[in-house]
């Protein structure tokens, strides 16, 4: 929408770098004087790819991986951002937890030296240089009086150690002169709101609340929203706006099944024949990891109905169902329950009022068996709540896009 009184363009790109999948998105703005409000002229993506490095330990270095970039698995650096993490983020735990280990050993076979605010700082430096040639950024800044705002989202749970460890790795990358930060949470949930916004009219009338539940790979973000007349104020403290978040992620699902393989190998061999045989039980080990998150992630919520079978050093041995349910899934589904109770009651005890709708998003939950473990364990505990999965995180980043509209004033009228 043209107007002639409509300020020279800014552009927002919005980062998000997830531990497992990151993104980006642009909007372009223009501040119109005459209405006092800034437009939205245009939109551009990047769409989802996973978050990684290749790492030389020739020289050591580590370079940016992006969507058609490949290199050996062997020397593919994953899951580095867990790595910025301390003890103090995960909710006190006097020891490390088994992600934070498993990346510590990750990063220790791949013989990498250097600190992880080093890659993470590496790691955007190749991301933004990404995103700038995807989002065709050389055009856009060539309009006249263009201006650029960089965002970054960073996971609202993590301590103000590990916060100013982060931007510090982002800010030596050297993107951008200022950078603007905004928590994950919010965002997913911005997200979520401003692109869903025409079907919301039924529960703006009524003042009534939303909730969304973001499932990460290394986070689980859970946020509500209150509807107040016919603008989302969605500004960051606002008060129709609460978030819970928590280092609580799809990560953990896959080394709670790495955990339960390998007590399997143990019970199945003995230390003699598992140090013989340790080269052919690490390739059955990757196997079963490959399988593992292939089944997770399919459409469906049947895929573990009979369990799961694995190949140990030439034999077959049988997961059960009730072992996956209780010793992989139970204290993960059981934390997503807590983050949506905490919101849900505290909107009842201080309002009287019970949010409506539960919107579940995330790659994870995609698949279709996360989804449903979540519906079941909230309807038993909340029966009216409507849950559903809007069709956003299939390809593109919901978080990304939230972030985006970080400058919209926070707020956007109904339309």
């Amino acid at each position: 929408m043209d107007c002639e009184s409509c300020e020279s363009p800014t552009f927002v790109m919005a980062l998000d770098m997830g531990a497992t999948f990151s993104g980006a998105y642009l909007v372009e703005m223009r501040y119109c004087p005459d209405h006092d409000l800034h437009r939205v002229y245009g939109e551009r993506r990047l769409d989802k790819f996973r978050t990684a490095m290749s790492y030389d330990a020739g020289n050591g270095t580590v370079t940016f991986m992006g969507p058609e970039d490949t290199a050996p698995i062997d020397r593919q650096l994953q899951y580095f951002k867990v790595a910025l993490t301390g003890r103090e983020d995960w909710q006190g735990s006097q020891e490390a937890p088994a992600e934070h280990e498993w990346v510590a050993r990750h990063l220790q076979d791949l013989g990498v030296a250097l600190a992880p605010a080093t890659v993470v700082s590496e790691y955007f430096r190749g991301f933004f240089a990404h995103a700038w040639v995807a989002l065709e950024m050389a055009r856009e800044m060539s309009k006249p009086g263009a201006k650029l705002q960089v965002v970054v989202t960073h996971p609202a749970c993590w301590s103000g150690g590990t916060q100013e460890r982060f931007r510090r790795a982002v800010q030596d990358a050297s993107i951008h002169d200022s950078i603007h930060w905004e928590d994950e949470a919010i965002a997913a949930l911005r997200g979520v709101v401003y692109e869903m916004r025409g079907r919301w009219d039924h529960y703006a009338q009524g003042g009534d609340s939303i909730m969304v539940l973001d499932c990460g790979g290394l986070t689980a973000d859970a946020g509500l929203f209150r509807f107040k007349g016919n603008m989302y104020d969605l500004a960051h403290g606002s008060s129709s706006v609460s978030s819970r978040s928590q280092l609580l992620g799809s990560l953990g699902i896959d080394q709670r099944f790495r955990d339960v393989f390998q007590r399997l190998t143990r019970s199945a061999l003995s230390p003699e024949s598992r140090e013989v045989l340790a080269r052919d039980i690490a390739n059955d080990e990757r196997l079963a990891m490959e399988r593992w998150t292939t089944m997770l992630r399919r459409p469906g919520q049947n895929q573990i109905q009979s369990g799961m079978s694995v190949r140990i050093a030439g034999r077959t041995h049988h997961i059960t169902r009730s072992e996956i349910m209780t010793q992989v899934f139970s204290d993960y589904i059981s934390g997503l329950v807590s983050l949506v109770s905490c919101l849900y009651e505290h909107e009842v005890s201080h309002r009287g009022v019970a949010p409506k709708v539960l919107l579940v998003t995330g790659g994870i939950t995609m698949g279709g068996l996360v989804l449903g473990l979540i519906r079941e364990q909230v309807r038993h505990k909340y029966p009216g709540l409507e849950i559903s999965l809007p069709q956003l995180q299939f390809r593109w980043n919901i978080v990304a896009y939230g972030a985006a509209h970080y400058l919209v004033n926070g707020t956007m009228p109904m339309e």
